[in-house]
């Protein structure tokens, strides 16, 4: 993922973003969530190891929707304290507690790529 789109990730913490909106039959509204309530909540894999913390999000700048999580990887997990962008179709979202599950096992995880991210 190219450091530009990183760069674009948030829009002052109050960004209201549709990250749900794909697959919603007519007639349905949009299940919403702003950005500040998903930054810092805990990921979760699957399998139920805790993974790691969303740092940012990552929009796409054609569609302006959503796109990616960064997630800063705990360490002693095998990811040595990197960063991960992690696709939102994995997260289960719209729950309000601070575990967040995503549909991905650990071992899934640790095929993802890592980013190079600076804050």
């Amino acid at each position: 993922m190219r450091t530009t789109v990183l760069a674009i990730a948030l829009i002052a913490g109050s960004l209201v973003a549709p990250v749900l909106a794909q697959n919603i039959p007519a007639g349905e509204a949009a299940i919403q969530l702003r950005a500040k309530d998903l930054i810092g909540r805990e990921v979760y894999s699957s399998d139920g190891a805790a993974i790691g913390e969303i740092e940012d999000l990552v929009l796409d700048p054609d569609t302006g929707r959503v796109v990616s999580a960064v997630l800063q990887v705990r360490q002693g997990m095998g990811f040595d304290g990197r960063y991960l962008a992690l696709p939102v179709e994995h997260l289960r979202l719209g729950a309000r507690q601070q575990r967040l599950p995503a549909d991905l096992t650990r071992e899934q995880f640790r095929t993802l790529p890592g980013i190079r991210y600076r804050d």
